[in-house]
């Protein structure tokens, strides 16, 4: 493992991207613990509790901040070095191709999976204090699912940024793909296009679902498998790219 990282690749990363990472984390934060906080004194039943926060923060702020940072970071990471030319400085360095797609991904994934968990950790703390503890079964499960879809979505990004060469081809195909789930989501509400809601992976992430017991954990369970399965061929297809395109150095 050691010999398919780089250290260097992952200070960078973390130093290019921390700033925006932790001011998404801050607003998410400060959104779940105001829902949890306020709401959690006022509703007394857990359920109702728990639909809220997958309306307020996971369906609401939570998704749009993983969006942003997929958007963002994922094409900072490939494309926009490969854009600028500075992906080439990197690749002239004794660091191989391997090592620097390699760590970038594994910074990706891993920025995405502590946001998550910081956010969901808040919450709980937040929950224990207003005493909602007898939730925490859905609650996780709910976080689980939510964790699964942010990976498939950060995959779409990191695989438009290792496909491309231009930055603006990649955030189009990445927009386009997530702005396209949005609306096929959002349609299949709608009588005579529920058919809709096989084009969007947005469908296997029902935060309401899981919260009024609609979703059954089995259902839940196996919406995880499919999204981390999508998610883990998307980043194997992004790595095979990057490792086997011609450059522009």
């Amino acid at each position: 493992m050691k010999n398919l990282l780089s250290k260097h690749i992952l200070r960078q990363s973390m130093r290019n991207n921390w700033k925006l990472w932790l001011a998404l984390v801050a607003i998410a934060c400060i959104q779940a613990a105001a829902v949890a906080g306020f709401a959690g004194r006022e509703i007394t039943d857990p359920a109702k509790m728990l639909f809220l926060l997958g309306n307020a923060v996971f369906e609401g702020t939570l998704m749009v901040m993983i969006i942003v940072f997929s958007l963002t970071a994922g094409n900072g990471l490939v494309v926009r070095e490969v854009d600028r030319g500075t992906m080439c400085f990197t690749l002239n360095t004794p660091i191989t191709r391997r090592q620097i797609i390699l760590s970038k991904a594994l910074f990706f994934i891993a920025a995405i999976i502590v946001l998550t968990l910081v956010v969901g950790t808040i919450t709980n703390i937040i929950l224990v204090a207003v005493g909602k503890d007898g939730m925490f079964g859905r609650f996780w499960l709910m976080i689980l699912n939510f964790l699964v879809w942010a990976f498939a979505i950060s995959g779409i990004c990191f695989c438009s940024s290792c496909w491309f060469n231009k930055n603006a081809y990649a955030m189009t195909v990445s927009t386009a793909f997530l702005v396209l789930f949005f609306i096929t989501k959002t349609m299949s509400n709608i009588k005579n296009f529920e058919f809709l809601q096989y084009f969007s992976l947005n469908s296997l992430f029902d935060a309401n679902g899981i919260a009024n017991g609609t979703i059954s954990t089995a259902f839940a369970i196996i919406s995880v498998v499919v999204l981390f399965a999508i998610g883990t061929v998307l980043y194997a297809v992004g790595i095979n790219k990057f490792l086997k395109k011609d450059l522009p150095l």
